[in-house]
């Protein structure tokens, strides 16, 4: 679904942007294609301002229109990403 891909893609730009407490998340990667999306961000550190992993995926939990399922880290990088996909509940 190309359509449902773009909307998301800018959902989540927008979700991050307007979310104060997200505003500081290094995004590195929003990709969304049919019916997942793949965002990739720089892992924070506990002692810093910018939320970690798991704030991320139980910020993005609490919106009905998507649901996380899976969580990569890769520690050589220092990225995460976290994988998206539709909620069959929610209206498109």
């Amino acid at each position: 679904d190309e359509k449902w891909a773009s909307e998301q893609a800018n959902q989540l730009d927008t979700f991050f942007n307007e979310d104060t407490h997200l505003q500081n998340t290094a995004i590195i990667e929003n990709e969304c294609r049919q019916s997942q999306c793949k965002l990739s961000f720089i892992q924070s550190s506990t002692d810093d301002d910018t939320p970690t992993s798991f704030d991320i995926y139980n910020a993005v939990n609490k919106n009905s229109e998507w649901q996380s399922f899976v969580t990569t880290t890769n520690p050589d990088t220092g990225t995460t990403s976290l994988y998206l996909h539709k909620n069959a509940g929610a209206p498109y």
